[in-house]
């Protein structure tokens, strides 16, 4: 990842914490917006993991009420 893009992402989620919104900020060394891309389709990525995890937390909340 490039020192812009990093910032990029820790500006915008610096937006996001003063909006109160849920989010996590990931550092994925060594990517960049072709790879994360190729990430997002390849369920053995930690990044393709991750959202995984976040839809099963949901669907466990959805589930409970």
């Amino acid at each position: 990842m490039t020192d812009k893009f990093i910032r990029q992402s820790r500006r915008f989620s610096e937006q996001l914490n003063t909006k109160q919104l849920p989010h996590e900020c990931l550092h994925l060394s060594g990517a960049n917006h072709y790879s994360v891309a190729r990430m997002l389709g390849n369920t053995a990525s930690s990044l393709f993991q991750k959202i995984a995890s976040l839809n099963d937390d949901s669907n466990l909340r959805n589930n409970s009420a």
